[in-house]
């Protein structure tokens, strides 16, 4: 998982037990703060790389933990 995250840009920012919170930056120019409140640009090209970076690493590692019998056996035991 944190091969894909740092590969694709995102940062692994903290292990919830059995979550993880997984964090995408958005570069500064591509911010607007007004009052406290936090915009992002509309329809700006990094903006959407930058979701699409992470979208794409959320699949690549479903992908990758598909492709491990052993782990996906674990979905199988009641007990769990």
């Amino acid at each position: 998982m944190h091969t894909y995250v740092d590969l694709y840009g995102g940062t692994s920012n903290k292990n919830l037990g059995d979550a993880f919170l997984l964090v995408w930056k958005f570069p500064e120019t591509e911010v607007d703060i007004f009052d406290s409140e936090v915009n992002l640009i509309e329809g700006s090209p990094k903006v959407a790389h930058t979701v699409e970076l992470a979208i794409f690493s959320y699949v690549k590692i479903i992908a990758k933990i598909n492709q491990y019998k052993h782990i996906l056996e674990y979905g199988k035991n009641k007990k769990l």
